[in-house]
């Protein structure tokens, strides 16, 4: 009787012990994994406030282009290629 109960507790011993092997294992991996989460979150996070940036930039830009008629045409002519009539064009030769 006496080695049927050792050999009972050696087992459920050995059950445990696999069974703690396998729990820390599993937690390492999940502790693995939410840093790798967290990391990407951040960057997602950058990301966004990079997008809210250049938003608000496009934004005053666009405001800009609407409320003032000199800057818009300034870009205009920019864009195109034209100057504004009255504007003298001096061309250098090298």
């Amino acid at each position: 009787m006496r080695t049927s109960y050792k050999v009972l507790l050696g087992v459920t011993v050995g059950a445990l012990l696999a069974l703690n092997i396998h729990l820390g294992t599993a937690c390492l991996q999940a502790i693995r994994e939410n840093s790798r989460l967290k990391s990407r979150v951040n960057d997602l996070r950058n990301e966004e406030e990079k997008a809210r940036l250049e938003f608000v930039l496009k934004q005053d830009h666009m405001r800009t282009i609407l409320t003032d008629q000199e800057f818009a045409e300034q870009l205009y002519r920019d864009k195109e290629g034209y100057i504004r009539k009255g504007k003298m064009i001096v061309k250098f030769e090298d």
